[in-house]
Protein backbone atom coordinates (compact mmCIF):
# COMPACT_ATOMS: atom_id res chain seq x y z
CA UNK A 1 0.00 0.00 0.00
CA UNK A 2 1.57 3.33 -1.04
CA UNK A 3 2.41 5.79 1.73
CA UNK A 4 -0.22 8.27 0.55
CA UNK A 5 -1.07 10.21 3.67
CA UNK A 6 1.40 9.75 6.54
CA UNK A 7 -0.49 12.51 8.38
CA UNK A 8 -2.74 9.80 9.89
CA UNK A 9 -0.05 8.24 12.04
CA UNK A 10 1.33 11.66 12.97
CA UNK A 11 -2.01 12.78 14.38
CA UNK A 12 -2.55 9.48 16.20
CA UNK A 13 0.97 9.53 17.67
CA UNK A 14 0.42 13.12 18.80
CA UNK A 15 -2.69 12.08 20.73
CA UNK A 16 -5.38 13.75 18.60
CA UNK A 17 -8.66 12.21 19.88
CA UNK A 18 -11.06 13.41 17.16
CA UNK A 19 -10.52 13.34 13.38
CA UNK A 20 -12.82 13.98 10.42
CA UNK A 21 -11.76 12.31 7.17
CA UNK A 22 -13.32 14.05 4.17
CA UNK A 23 -13.71 11.38 1.46
CA UNK A 24 -16.16 9.24 -0.49
CA UNK A 25 -13.75 6.29 -0.29
CA UNK A 26 -14.52 4.72 3.07
CA UNK A 27 -12.71 1.44 2.56
CA UNK A 28 -9.64 2.95 0.91
CA UNK A 29 -9.30 5.60 3.64
CA UNK A 30 -9.63 2.98 6.38
CA UNK A 31 -7.11 0.72 4.65
CA UNK A 32 -4.54 3.49 4.40
CA UNK A 33 -5.28 4.58 7.97
CA UNK A 34 -4.91 1.04 9.33
CA UNK A 35 -1.69 0.45 7.41
CA UNK A 36 -0.30 3.71 8.75
CA UNK A 37 -0.89 2.88 12.43
CA UNK A 38 -0.51 -0.91 12.39
CA UNK A 39 3.13 -0.74 13.42
CA UNK A 40 2.19 1.37 16.44
CA UNK A 41 0.13 -1.44 17.98
CA UNK A 42 -3.28 0.20 17.62
CA UNK A 43 -6.49 -1.82 17.32
CA UNK A 44 -8.83 -0.81 14.52
CA UNK A 45 -12.65 -0.79 14.53
CA UNK A 46 -15.45 0.47 12.30
CA UNK A 47 -19.09 1.24 13.04
CA UNK A 48 -22.29 1.84 11.09
CA UNK A 49 -25.96 1.53 12.04
CA UNK A 50 -26.48 -1.65 10.02
CA UNK A 51 -23.55 -3.86 11.03
CA UNK A 52 -22.63 -2.21 14.30
CA UNK A 53 -19.03 -2.46 15.57
CA UNK A 54 -16.59 -4.63 13.61
CA UNK A 55 -12.91 -5.20 14.27
CA UNK A 56 -10.51 -4.81 11.37
CA UNK A 57 -7.39 -6.87 10.72
CA UNK A 58 -4.60 -6.55 8.17
CA UNK A 59 -3.37 -9.37 5.98
CA UNK A 60 -0.53 -8.40 3.64
CA UNK A 61 -1.76 -4.82 3.58
CA UNK A 62 -5.39 -5.78 2.88
CA UNK A 63 -7.96 -4.69 5.48
CA UNK A 64 -10.71 -7.17 6.39
CA UNK A 65 -13.45 -6.97 9.04
CA UNK A 66 -14.99 -9.70 11.12
CA UNK A 67 -18.70 -10.42 10.59
CA UNK A 68 -21.39 -8.29 12.25
CA UNK A 69 -21.91 -8.87 15.97
CA UNK A 70 -24.95 -10.89 17.02
CA UNK A 71 -26.58 -7.82 18.55
CA UNK A 72 -25.09 -4.91 16.62
CA UNK A 73 -25.08 -1.50 18.24
CA UNK A 74 -27.36 0.52 16.00
CA UNK A 75 -27.62 3.63 18.17
CA UNK A 76 -24.98 6.38 17.55
CA UNK A 77 -25.08 7.45 21.19
CA UNK A 78 -24.61 3.88 22.40
CA UNK A 79 -21.55 3.33 20.22
CA UNK A 80 -19.95 6.40 21.81
CA UNK A 81 -20.76 4.93 25.20
CA UNK A 82 -19.13 1.64 24.13
CA UNK A 83 -16.02 3.49 22.91
CA UNK A 84 -15.81 5.32 26.24
CA UNK A 85 -16.35 2.25 28.41
CA UNK A 86 -13.45 0.60 30.24
CA UNK A 87 -15.47 -2.59 30.74
CA UNK A 88 -16.36 -4.57 27.62
CA UNK A 89 -15.73 -1.43 25.58
CA UNK A 90 -13.04 -0.21 23.21
CA UNK A 91 -9.52 -0.99 24.41
CA UNK A 92 -6.92 1.70 25.00
CA UNK A 93 -4.77 2.57 21.97
CA UNK A 94 -7.64 1.95 19.56
CA UNK A 95 -9.20 3.73 16.61
CA UNK A 96 -12.95 3.73 15.87
CA UNK A 97 -14.03 4.79 12.36
CA UNK A 98 -17.60 6.08 12.38
CA UNK A 99 -19.46 5.84 9.06
CA UNK A 100 -22.32 8.16 8.09
CA UNK A 101 -21.88 9.96 11.40
CA UNK A 102 -22.45 13.37 9.83
CA UNK A 103 -26.15 12.47 9.92
CA UNK A 104 -26.13 12.27 13.74
CA UNK A 105 -23.36 14.50 15.03
CA UNK A 106 -25.42 17.70 15.15
CA UNK A 107 -27.96 16.18 17.54
CA UNK A 108 -27.55 17.51 21.07
CA UNK A 109 -26.76 14.32 23.07
CA UNK A 110 -24.24 13.20 20.44
CA UNK A 111 -22.32 16.48 20.50
CA UNK A 112 -22.41 16.57 24.29
CA UNK A 113 -21.15 13.00 24.61
CA UNK A 114 -18.25 13.69 22.25
CA UNK A 115 -17.25 16.73 24.30
CA UNK A 116 -17.38 14.63 27.47
CA UNK A 117 -15.17 11.81 26.19
CA UNK A 118 -12.47 13.90 24.46
CA UNK A 119 -10.32 14.41 27.62
CA UNK A 120 -10.50 10.70 28.52
CA UNK A 121 -9.68 9.67 24.94
CA UNK A 122 -6.54 11.81 24.97
CA UNK A 123 -5.39 10.10 28.17
CA UNK A 124 -6.13 6.56 26.95
CA UNK A 125 -4.86 6.77 23.33
CA UNK A 126 -8.32 6.30 21.85
CA UNK A 127 -9.30 7.97 18.57
CA UNK A 128 -12.66 8.70 16.95
CA UNK A 129 -12.40 9.09 13.16
CA UNK A 130 -15.53 10.24 11.35
CA UNK A 131 -15.50 9.25 7.66
CA UNK A 132 -17.84 11.29 5.51
CA UNK A 133 -18.01 12.86 2.01
CA UNK A 134 -19.21 16.14 3.53
CA UNK A 135 -17.77 18.13 6.42
CA UNK A 136 -20.55 19.41 8.69
CA UNK A 137 -18.95 20.17 12.06
CA UNK A 138 -21.12 21.46 14.93
CA UNK A 139 -19.93 24.78 16.28
CA UNK A 140 -19.48 23.29 19.75
CA UNK A 141 -16.65 20.94 18.71
CA UNK A 142 -15.06 22.80 15.79
CA UNK A 143 -12.00 23.61 17.96
CA UNK A 144 -11.63 19.99 19.08
CA UNK A 145 -11.73 18.26 15.69
CA UNK A 146 -9.08 17.99 12.97
CA UNK A 147 -10.21 17.68 9.35
CA UNK A 148 -8.17 15.58 6.92
CA UNK A 149 -9.01 16.02 3.24
CA UNK A 150 -8.17 12.57 1.91
CA UNK A 151 -6.77 12.80 -1.60
CA UNK A 152 -7.96 10.85 -4.62
CA UNK A 153 -5.62 8.05 -5.73
CA UNK A 154 -2.42 9.07 -7.44
CA UNK A 155 -0.89 7.38 -10.47
CA UNK A 156 0.91 4.74 -8.36
CA UNK A 157 -2.30 3.64 -6.65
CA UNK A 158 -4.12 3.54 -9.97
CA UNK A 159 -1.34 1.29 -11.29
CA UNK A 160 -2.19 -1.20 -8.51
CA UNK A 161 -5.87 -1.00 -9.50
CA UNK A 162 -4.99 -1.58 -13.16
CA UNK A 163 -2.95 -4.65 -12.24
CA UNK A 164 -5.85 -6.04 -10.22
CA UNK A 165 -8.17 -5.67 -13.24
CA UNK A 166 -5.62 -7.52 -15.40
CA UNK A 167 -5.54 -10.34 -12.85
CA UNK A 168 -9.35 -10.51 -12.88
CA UNK A 169 -9.34 -10.79 -16.68
CA UNK A 170 -6.67 -13.49 -16.80
CA UNK A 171 -6.53 -17.18 -15.98
CA UNK A 172 -3.08 -16.95 -14.42
CA UNK A 173 -0.29 -14.56 -13.52
CA UNK A 174 1.51 -14.95 -16.85
CA UNK A 175 -1.59 -14.06 -18.83
CA UNK A 176 -2.18 -11.05 -16.54
CA UNK A 177 1.28 -9.75 -17.40
CA UNK A 178 0.50 -10.03 -21.10
CA UNK A 179 -2.77 -8.15 -20.70
CA UNK A 180 -1.14 -5.32 -18.76
CA UNK A 181 -0.37 -2.45 -21.24
CA UNK A 182 3.30 -1.95 -22.05
CA UNK A 183 2.87 1.83 -22.06
CA UNK A 184 0.56 2.37 -19.11
CA UNK A 185 1.26 6.09 -18.63
CA UNK A 186 -1.54 7.34 -20.92
CA UNK A 187 -4.04 4.87 -19.48
CA UNK A 188 -3.26 5.88 -15.90
CA UNK A 189 -3.30 9.61 -16.65
CA UNK A 190 -6.71 9.17 -18.26
CA UNK A 191 -7.99 7.77 -14.96
CA UNK A 192 -6.62 10.53 -12.73
CA UNK A 193 -9.44 12.23 -10.84
CA UNK A 194 -11.37 9.00 -10.28
CA UNK A 195 -11.74 7.06 -7.07
CA UNK A 196 -10.16 3.60 -7.03
CA UNK A 197 -13.60 2.03 -7.47
CA UNK A 198 -14.46 4.32 -10.41
CA UNK A 199 -11.11 3.63 -12.07
CA UNK A 200 -11.58 -0.12 -11.65
CA UNK A 201 -15.00 0.14 -13.33
CA UNK A 202 -13.60 2.26 -16.18
CA UNK A 203 -10.72 -0.17 -16.80
CA UNK A 204 -13.16 -3.09 -16.77
CA UNK A 205 -15.66 -1.57 -19.20
CA UNK A 206 -12.78 -0.67 -21.52
CA UNK A 207 -11.74 -4.33 -21.62
CA UNK A 208 -15.34 -5.42 -22.27
CA UNK A 209 -15.90 -2.91 -25.10
CA UNK A 210 -12.47 -2.76 -26.76
CA UNK A 211 -10.66 -5.89 -25.53
CA UNK A 212 -7.93 -3.52 -24.39
CA UNK A 213 -7.38 -0.57 -22.06
CA UNK A 214 -8.51 2.32 -24.24
CA UNK A 215 -7.84 5.94 -23.09
CA UNK A 216 -10.89 7.26 -24.96
CA UNK A 217 -13.24 4.91 -23.12
CA UNK A 218 -11.64 5.81 -19.78
CA UNK A 219 -11.90 9.54 -20.55
CA UNK A 220 -15.55 9.05 -21.48
CA UNK A 221 -16.24 7.36 -18.17
CA UNK A 222 -14.38 10.08 -16.30
CA UNK A 223 -16.39 12.78 -18.08
CA UNK A 224 -19.57 11.04 -16.95
CA UNK A 225 -18.33 10.81 -13.36
CA UNK A 226 -17.17 14.44 -13.19
CA UNK A 227 -20.44 15.63 -14.71
CA UNK A 228 -22.31 13.66 -12.05
CA UNK A 229 -20.85 15.92 -9.37
CA UNK A 230 -22.80 18.84 -10.85
CA UNK A 231 -19.84 21.11 -10.09
CA UNK A 232 -17.37 20.42 -12.88
CA UNK A 233 -17.82 19.53 -16.53
CA UNK A 234 -15.34 17.84 -18.85
CA UNK A 235 -15.44 19.67 -22.18
CA UNK A 236 -14.42 17.82 -25.32
CA UNK A 237 -13.21 20.67 -27.50
CA UNK A 238 -12.47 20.36 -31.24
CA UNK A 239 -11.00 23.86 -31.45
CA UNK A 240 -7.34 24.67 -31.94
CA UNK A 241 -5.50 27.97 -31.83
CA UNK A 242 -5.91 28.11 -35.62
CA UNK A 243 -9.64 28.56 -35.02
CA UNK A 244 -8.97 31.75 -33.08
CA UNK A 245 -8.84 34.85 -35.30
CA UNK A 246 -6.57 37.70 -34.23
CA UNK A 247 -5.28 37.68 -30.64
CA UNK A 248 -1.73 37.36 -31.96
CA UNK A 249 -0.01 38.34 -28.69
CA UNK A 250 -2.10 35.91 -26.66
CA UNK A 251 -1.48 33.01 -29.05
CA UNK A 252 2.23 33.79 -29.12
CA UNK A 253 2.29 33.75 -25.28
CA UNK A 254 0.52 30.40 -25.17
CA UNK A 255 2.69 28.78 -27.84
CA UNK A 256 5.88 29.96 -26.11
CA UNK A 257 4.82 28.21 -22.89
CA UNK A 258 3.61 24.96 -24.38
CA UNK A 259 6.81 23.16 -23.38
CA UNK A 260 7.28 24.90 -20.02
CA UNK A 261 5.58 22.12 -18.07
CA UNK A 262 8.20 19.47 -18.83
CA UNK A 263 10.81 18.18 -16.38
CA UNK A 264 13.53 19.62 -18.61
CA UNK A 265 11.95 23.10 -18.33
CA UNK A 266 11.76 22.82 -14.55
CA UNK A 267 15.42 21.73 -14.39
CA UNK A 268 16.23 24.76 -16.55
CA UNK A 269 14.73 26.92 -13.80
CA UNK A 270 11.31 27.66 -15.30
CA UNK A 271 8.29 27.72 -13.02
CA UNK A 272 5.34 26.03 -14.78
CA UNK A 273 2.70 28.59 -15.80
CA UNK A 274 -0.21 28.95 -13.38
CA UNK A 275 -2.84 30.59 -15.53
CA UNK A 276 -4.27 33.54 -17.42
CA UNK A 277 -7.06 36.04 -16.86
CA UNK A 278 -8.65 37.26 -20.09
CA UNK A 279 -10.64 40.48 -19.73
CA UNK A 280 -12.49 42.27 -22.49
CA UNK A 281 -15.42 42.81 -24.78
CA UNK A 282 -18.03 40.01 -24.88
CA UNK A 283 -17.81 37.81 -27.98
CA UNK A 284 -14.16 38.50 -28.78
CA UNK A 285 -12.83 34.95 -28.37
CA UNK A 286 -11.98 34.67 -24.68
CA UNK A 287 -13.88 31.43 -24.09
CA UNK A 288 -12.77 30.05 -27.46
CA UNK A 289 -9.14 30.69 -26.50
CA UNK A 290 -9.58 28.74 -23.26
CA UNK A 291 -10.95 25.78 -25.20
CA UNK A 292 -8.26 26.04 -27.86
CA UNK A 293 -5.35 26.02 -25.40
CA UNK A 294 -6.53 22.70 -23.93
CA UNK A 295 -6.45 21.21 -27.43
CA UNK A 296 -3.08 22.77 -28.25
CA UNK A 297 -1.50 21.43 -25.06
CA UNK A 298 -3.24 18.02 -25.31
CA UNK A 299 -4.89 18.41 -21.92
CA UNK A 300 -8.39 17.70 -20.68
CA UNK A 301 -10.52 20.81 -20.14
CA UNK A 302 -12.56 21.12 -16.95
CA UNK A 303 -15.16 23.88 -16.73
CA UNK A 304 -15.99 25.14 -13.25
CA UNK A 305 -19.48 26.56 -12.79
CA UNK A 306 -18.97 28.61 -9.64
CA UNK A 307 -22.70 29.29 -9.40
CA UNK A 308 -23.26 25.61 -8.57
CA UNK A 309 -20.71 25.76 -5.76
CA UNK A 310 -23.06 27.59 -3.45
CA UNK A 311 -25.14 25.27 -1.27
CA UNK A 312 -27.94 25.89 1.20
CA UNK A 313 -26.27 24.32 4.26
CA UNK A 314 -23.57 25.76 6.50
CA UNK A 315 -20.16 24.68 5.23
CA UNK A 316 -21.59 23.03 2.10
CA UNK A 317 -20.31 25.72 -0.29
CA UNK A 318 -16.77 25.62 1.06
CA UNK A 319 -16.85 21.82 0.90
CA UNK A 320 -18.00 21.96 -2.72
CA UNK A 321 -15.14 24.29 -3.63
CA UNK A 322 -12.56 22.06 -1.92
CA UNK A 323 -14.01 19.04 -3.69
CA UNK A 324 -13.72 20.77 -7.08
CA UNK A 325 -10.13 21.77 -6.46
CA UNK A 326 -9.28 18.25 -5.26
CA UNK A 327 -10.68 16.76 -8.48
CA UNK A 328 -8.75 19.31 -10.56
CA UNK A 329 -5.50 18.41 -8.82
CA UNK A 330 -6.17 14.70 -9.20
CA UNK A 331 -6.86 15.17 -12.94
CA UNK A 332 -3.63 17.12 -13.49
CA UNK A 333 -2.25 17.97 -15.96
CA UNK A 334 -5.45 19.82 -16.84
CA UNK A 335 -6.82 23.20 -17.93
CA UNK A 336 -9.42 24.66 -15.54
CA UNK A 337 -11.80 27.02 -17.34
CA UNK A 338 -13.77 29.59 -15.29
CA UNK A 339 -16.05 31.64 -17.55
CA UNK A 340 -17.43 35.06 -16.56
CA UNK A 341 -15.30 35.02 -13.45
CA UNK A 342 -16.52 38.38 -12.20
CA UNK A 343 -20.16 37.22 -11.91
CA UNK A 344 -19.27 34.84 -9.12
CA UNK A 345 -16.38 36.52 -7.30
CA UNK A 346 -17.16 40.13 -8.15
CA UNK A 347 -17.22 42.30 -5.03
CA UNK A 348 -16.38 39.33 -2.79
CA UNK A 349 -13.89 41.41 -0.84
CA UNK A 350 -16.35 44.25 -0.17
CA UNK A 351 -17.99 44.85 3.20
CA UNK A 352 -21.44 44.08 1.80
CA UNK A 353 -20.59 40.67 0.32
CA UNK A 354 -21.81 37.46 1.94
CA UNK A 355 -19.43 35.70 4.33
CA UNK A 356 -19.76 32.45 2.38
CA UNK A 357 -18.66 34.20 -0.82
CA UNK A 358 -15.66 35.65 1.00
CA UNK A 359 -14.64 32.25 2.31
CA UNK A 360 -14.99 30.60 -1.10
CA UNK A 361 -12.90 33.34 -2.72
CA UNK A 362 -10.31 32.99 0.04
CA UNK A 363 -10.18 29.22 -0.52
CA UNK A 364 -9.70 29.71 -4.26
CA UNK A 365 -7.07 32.45 -3.88
CA UNK A 366 -5.03 30.41 -1.41
CA UNK A 367 -5.19 27.36 -3.65
CA UNK A 368 -4.31 29.28 -6.83
CA UNK A 369 -1.22 30.74 -5.14
CA UNK A 370 -0.02 27.61 -3.34
CA UNK A 371 -1.02 24.79 -5.72
CA UNK A 372 1.77 22.53 -6.88
CA UNK A 373 -0.39 20.34 -9.13
CA UNK A 374 -0.21 21.06 -12.86
CA UNK A 375 -3.56 22.86 -13.14
CA UNK A 376 -3.52 25.76 -15.61
CA UNK A 377 -6.33 28.25 -14.94
CA UNK A 378 -8.03 30.05 -17.83
CA UNK A 379 -10.42 32.62 -16.35
CA UNK A 380 -12.44 35.08 -18.42
CA UNK A 381 -14.26 38.28 -17.45
CA UNK A 382 -16.40 40.74 -19.39
CA UNK A 383 -16.75 43.40 -16.70
CA UNK A 384 -13.69 44.76 -14.94
CA UNK A 385 -15.22 46.94 -12.26
CA UNK A 386 -16.06 44.20 -9.79
CA UNK A 387 -12.97 41.99 -10.13
CA UNK A 388 -11.51 41.65 -6.61
CA UNK A 389 -8.14 43.46 -6.41
CA UNK A 390 -6.72 40.35 -4.70
CA UNK A 391 -7.18 38.48 -8.00
CA UNK A 392 -4.89 40.94 -9.77
CA UNK A 393 -1.99 40.54 -7.35
CA UNK A 394 1.14 38.95 -8.76
CA UNK A 395 1.25 35.19 -8.31
CA UNK A 396 -2.45 34.55 -8.91
CA UNK A 397 -2.10 34.61 -12.70
CA UNK A 398 0.99 34.67 -14.89
CA UNK A 399 -0.53 37.43 -17.00
CA UNK A 400 -3.71 39.40 -17.67
CA UNK A 401 -4.71 40.12 -21.27
CA UNK A 402 -7.20 42.68 -22.56
CA UNK A 403 -9.22 41.26 -25.47
CA UNK A 404 -10.58 44.06 -27.66
CA UNK A 405 -12.68 44.26 -30.82
CA UNK A 406 -10.79 43.07 -33.91
CA UNK A 407 -9.37 45.54 -36.41
CA UNK A 408 -9.87 45.13 -40.17
CA UNK A 409 -7.00 42.69 -40.67
CA UNK A 410 -8.20 40.52 -37.78
CA UNK A 411 -11.78 40.69 -39.07
CA UNK A 412 -10.51 39.33 -42.41
CA UNK A 413 -8.94 36.42 -40.55
CA UNK A 414 -12.12 35.73 -38.59
CA UNK A 415 -14.28 35.94 -41.73
CA UNK A 416 -11.94 33.45 -43.43
CA UNK A 417 -12.26 31.02 -40.50
CA UNK A 418 -16.06 31.30 -40.44
CA UNK A 419 -16.45 30.87 -44.20
CA UNK A 420 -14.28 27.75 -44.13
CA UNK A 421 -16.38 26.36 -41.25
CA UNK A 422 -19.47 26.47 -43.50
CA UNK A 423 -17.62 24.97 -46.46
CA UNK A 424 -17.09 28.14 -48.54
CA UNK A 425 -13.92 28.95 -50.49
CA UNK A 426 -12.46 32.33 -49.61
CA UNK A 427 -11.39 33.04 -53.21
CA UNK A 428 -15.06 33.75 -54.04
CA UNK A 429 -15.14 36.81 -51.80
CA UNK A 430 -13.48 40.22 -51.43
CA UNK A 431 -12.37 39.77 -47.84
CA UNK A 432 -11.12 43.35 -47.51
CA UNK A 433 -14.51 44.70 -48.56
CA UNK A 434 -16.34 42.38 -46.17
CA UNK A 435 -14.02 43.32 -43.30
CA UNK A 436 -14.78 47.01 -43.92
CA UNK A 437 -18.56 46.61 -43.97
CA UNK A 438 -18.56 44.77 -40.63
CA UNK A 439 -16.46 47.33 -38.77
CA UNK A 440 -17.15 47.23 -35.04
CA UNK A 441 -18.23 43.56 -35.10
CA UNK A 442 -16.87 41.13 -32.53
CA UNK A 443 -15.75 37.65 -33.53
CA UNK A 444 -19.01 36.13 -32.25
CA UNK A 445 -21.03 38.65 -34.25
CA UNK A 446 -19.09 37.79 -37.41
CA UNK A 447 -19.97 34.11 -36.84
CA UNK A 448 -23.66 35.03 -36.46
CA UNK A 449 -23.41 37.25 -39.55
CA UNK A 450 -22.10 34.42 -41.74
CA UNK A 451 -24.73 31.96 -40.46
CA UNK A 452 -27.59 34.41 -40.97
CA UNK A 453 -26.32 35.16 -44.48
CA UNK A 454 -26.43 31.46 -45.27
CA UNK A 455 -30.07 31.34 -44.20
CA UNK A 456 -30.84 34.38 -46.37
CA UNK A 457 -29.16 32.84 -49.43
CA UNK A 458 -30.92 29.48 -48.93
CA UNK A 459 -34.34 31.09 -48.40
CA UNK A 460 -33.94 32.97 -51.70
CA UNK A 461 -33.21 29.74 -53.53
CA UNK A 462 -29.58 30.57 -54.28
CA UNK A 463 -27.10 27.76 -54.72
CA UNK A 464 -24.21 29.92 -53.49
CA UNK A 465 -23.55 32.29 -50.63
CA UNK A 466 -22.85 35.60 -52.37
CA UNK A 467 -21.27 38.78 -51.09
CA UNK A 468 -24.58 40.57 -51.58
CA UNK A 469 -26.23 38.25 -49.07
CA UNK A 470 -23.57 39.07 -46.49
CA UNK A 471 -23.86 42.81 -47.13
CA UNK A 472 -27.67 42.66 -46.84
CA UNK A 473 -27.46 41.12 -43.38
CA UNK A 474 -24.94 43.61 -41.94
CA UNK A 475 -27.54 46.30 -41.30
CA UNK A 476 -29.70 43.83 -39.37
CA UNK A 477 -27.03 43.18 -36.73
CA UNK A 478 -26.69 45.72 -33.93
CA UNK A 479 -23.12 45.12 -32.70
CA UNK A 480 -22.06 45.28 -29.08
CA UNK A 481 -19.66 48.10 -30.02
CA UNK A 482 -22.73 50.36 -30.28
CA UNK A 483 -24.76 48.86 -27.47
CA UNK A 484 -21.92 49.06 -24.93
CA UNK A 485 -19.75 51.89 -26.28
CA UNK A 486 -19.35 53.58 -22.90
CA UNK A 487 -18.62 50.35 -21.03
CA UNK A 488 -16.03 49.29 -23.60
CA UNK A 489 -14.21 52.61 -23.39
CA UNK A 490 -14.28 52.45 -19.59
CA UNK A 491 -12.84 48.93 -19.68
CA UNK A 492 -10.06 50.06 -22.03
CA UNK A 493 -9.13 52.78 -19.58
CA UNK A 494 -9.11 50.20 -16.78
CA UNK A 495 -6.75 48.04 -18.83
CA UNK A 496 -4.39 50.92 -19.43
CA UNK A 497 -4.34 51.97 -15.76
CA UNK A 498 -3.63 48.39 -14.63
CA UNK A 499 -0.88 47.71 -17.18
CA UNK A 500 -2.84 44.91 -18.84
CA UNK A 501 -1.34 43.40 -22.00
CA UNK A 502 -3.19 43.66 -25.29
CA UNK A 503 -4.14 40.23 -26.67
CA UNK A 504 -4.02 41.52 -30.28
CA UNK A 505 -1.61 43.48 -32.42
CA UNK A 506 -3.42 46.45 -33.90
CA UNK A 507 -2.35 48.21 -37.06
CA UNK A 508 -3.72 51.72 -36.59
CA UNK A 509 -6.95 51.26 -38.52
CA UNK A 510 -10.14 52.84 -37.23
CA UNK A 511 -11.71 50.75 -34.50
CA UNK A 512 -15.28 51.80 -34.06
CA UNK A 513 -17.15 51.69 -30.79
CA UNK A 514 -19.52 54.57 -31.49
CA UNK A 515 -18.70 55.42 -35.07
CA UNK A 516 -15.45 55.81 -37.08
CA UNK A 517 -12.42 57.14 -35.27
CA UNK A 518 -8.89 56.27 -34.27
CA UNK A 519 -8.38 53.78 -31.49
CA UNK A 520 -8.09 55.86 -28.31
CA UNK A 521 -6.25 53.43 -26.07
CA UNK A 522 -3.82 50.69 -27.02
CA UNK A 523 -3.06 48.87 -23.78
Amino acid sequence: MPNINPIFKNYVAAGYPLLWIDTFEEYRAMTVFCNEVSSKGYSFYSWDRVDGVKKGTLNKGVLAFEGPSKEPIDDPLMVLAWADSDKDGMPDNSILCLKDFHSYIKKDPITRKIRNIIPRFKAKGRVLAIISPSVEIPHEIEKDITVIHFKLPDINELRITLKSVCEACAENAEEAKKIYPKDDELILKSALGMTSFEAENAFSVSMVEKREFNPDVIQREKASIVKKTGLLEVIDTPYSLDDVGGLENLKEWLKAREGCFSEQAVKFGINPPKGLLLVGVPGTGKSLSAKAVAKAWSRPLLRLDVGKIFGSYVGESEGNMRRCLTICEACAPVVLFIDEFEKFFGGADSKDSHETTKRILSTFLTWSSDKTADVFIMATANSVDSIPPAMLRGGRFDSIFWVDLPDSKQREEIITIQLKKVGRGINDYDLTKLANVCEGFSGAEIEVWVKESLVRAYSKGNKKLLEEHLIEIVSEINPISKLMAGDIQKSREWGKSHGVKDASRFHGEPLSISGPGKRKINV
